[in-house]
């Protein structure tokens, strides 16, 4: 039940993940894979937590989400033990990794016309991984030349557009 509920949840947040919730699944994955290389379980296991939080929170339907948040926290002493388990830590990255793709997958399928244009800390490692077009978010002319060519802007908020912090923060 709750595998299928949270592929019900998923498929319905995808096409409502905002660009900085994205990026901060990117992030997520990236923080993922090196508290796996320190084996850092405790810190891996509350990464995952905010992973699916995000998804969660792009997801329309809250009674859905809020069956499944309380069915998880039933099962939360056995969830906490599995990540334990010896593998199950390289396992559960690649899975989250096959859930950020999917939701680049299908935003990409959403219309073959629109082109999306990523601002990103690694333009090239934004290219690599997603095949999408990046440019550095703090290059101010070329944010702007990007934004002369949109037909419309997508914008998170949070941190993407600010001013009450620098870029060290």
């Amino acid at each position: 039940l709750r595998v299928e509920l949270e592929g019900f949840i998923v498929r319905l947040a995808v096409p409502c993940i905002t660009e900085a919730q994205f990026q901060r699944l990117e992030g997520i994955i990236t923080q993922m894979g090196q508290r796996q290389k320190d084996g850092d379980l405790m810190g891996y296991s509350a990464l995952n937590q905010q992973f699916h939080a995000i998804i969660y929170d792009a997801c329309p339907n809250k009674t859905a989400t809020d069956i499944l948040i309380k069915l998880k926290q039933q099962m939360r002493k056995y969830n906490m033990k599995t990540i334990l388990v010896p593998g199950r830590n390289t396992h559960s990255l690649q899975e989250h990794k096959a859930i950020l793709e999917a939701i680049q997958q299908a935003i990409h399928e959403a219309s073959d016309h629109i082109c999306v244009t990523a601002l990103s800390n690694d333009p090239e490692l934004t290219r690599r991984q997603y095949g999408l077009e990046a440019i550095p978010r703090f290059r101010v002319l070329r944010v702007l030349a990007a934004l002369a060519r949109c037909d419309a802007l997508l914008s998170g908020g949070g941190s993407l557009l600010q001013d009450t912090t620098s870029t060290r923060s």
